[in-house]
């Protein structure tokens, strides 16, 4: 009865993973996996109600199981039979604009030599070894500065390759666990922010052990990557190499931020076993903020503070509260900006349009006002789209 039964992976000890032909991941319990694996055994819905009555010792008629059968795996393209996918649309990607350019075959070849460096062991053991060789560098090493003239032009694509090289590491490592990955390619995250990606969200197929290896793969390859850089620096003494190996280690401590969605965000919902760890925190916060909300806290006598909830809240709050001093410092700091930008993009894009805008025209004030205003749009964008719901 199903296109393929070779789509169920286990998650946790009790939860398991349905892979869609769309590429979407259903997070099902053990009774929902036991009836996958149970349609995957027969070819017709009559001997499937049979075995069903049968392994649950059930009595539900054709037209109850059928309802079940749908309920569950209906609308995914999961059955035999079954039309265009009705229900398998993912939700809102995170990366709204992306453009691939490296397919996953290309991708898989290329970071084939990489694969041996993620099995568990040498993995585990040689970043242990690459943290504390890291750590004893940047201890030891003196005041670095900027290349300039030639050098930059040395210093600039060892730094943006180490991009690419940790996209590499996430396929590997998620062609070393054995499940399917998609190509590398560039994107902006929320419509703003330039970044590459690697499209591996079959890792949720893996197991968590071996999603774990994945989120960090692409901050080991660039610490190896540095590493390597570091060495070249060693035998030569050759400036841009030092610079390139520090900034690439320094990028690379960066991804472990886990408020955005940088490998620290994947590192930390795997870490608790938490899927979708962000929209989760946030409905915490808005349900505890809420007056029923605040009821059961009072009628709890503050015990509903120390369920696994409670660390949703509070990173959820985290995670507010970094925004708004965001929000806070940047009006502060860039108050006149702030109240000027409309006319200052105006002429901006006035400038642009006539072929005259240059870098100098544009400063790290405007760029950061821009994200502020992208931030507020965003955010009553989202409170337009509650309130319309209701």
């Amino acid at each position: 009865m199903l296109t393929d039964a070779s789509l169920l992976r286990p998650f946790d000890a009790t939860r398991w993973v349905i892979a869609t032909p769309s590429g979407r991941n259903l997070l099902v319990n053990a009774a929902a996996a036991d009836l996958f694996r149970l349609l995957g055994q027969v070819d017709s819905y009559e001997a499937a109600l049979a075995a069903f009555n049968a392994q649950f010792a059930a009595a539900l008629s054709a037209a109850d199981f059928a309802a079940l059968v749908e309920t569950r795996f209906g609308g995914y393209q999961l059955l035999h039979g079954e039309g265009p996918a009705t229900r398998a649309d993912l939700p809102a990607p995170y990366l709204r604009v992306r453009f691939e350019f490296i397919p996953a075959r290309a991708a898989g070849w290329l970071a084939a030599p990489l694969r041996f460096c993620y099995a568990p062991r040498v993995f585990w053991w040689t970043a242990g070894l690459l943290s504390v060789a890291l750590v004893a560098g940047h201890a030891l090493n003196g005041p670095t500065v900027l290349p300039t003239g030639a050098q930059l032009w040395v210093s600039v694509p060892l730094v943006y390759g180490s991009m690419v090289i940790h996209e590499f590491g996430h396929v590997a490592a998620t062609a070393r666990a054995g499940v399917r990955h998609g190509g590398i390619g560039f994107g902006l995250y929320a419509y703003l922010f330039p970044v590459l990606y690697a499209d591996v969200t079959g890792i949720w197929q893996a197991s968590r052990q071996e999603r774990i290896i994945a989120n960090l793969a692409g901050i080991y390859s660039q610490v190896l990557y540095a590493a390597a850089l570091a060495g070249g620096y060693l035998l030569s003494s050759y400036e841009p190499l030092r610079f390139a190996a520090g900034a690439v280690s320094i990028l690379a401590l960066w991804q472990f931020n886990p408020f955005v969605r940088h490998d620290g965000y994947w590192l930390l919902s795997d870490l608790t076993n938490t899927p979708n760890l962000l929209p989760k925190a946030e409905a915490v916060v808005r349900e505890s903020l809420s007056v029923a909300g605040l009821r059961r806290l009072v009628a709890s006598r503050g015990r509903a503070l120390l369920d696994r909830r409670a660390a949703l809240f509070a990173y959820g709050v985290t995670n507010s509260l970094l925004l708004f001093f965001f929000i806070a410092y940047t009006c502060w700091r860039n108050a006149a900006l702030v109240l000027a930008f409309p006319s200052v993009l105006l002429a901006l894009g006035s400038k642009l349009a006539h072929g005259s805008l240059q870098a100098a025209d544009v400063s790290q004030a405007h760029l950061v006002v821009l994200t502020l205003y992208f931030v507020l749009a965003r955010y009553a964008v989202s409170l337009g789209r509650r309130w319309f719901r209701r």
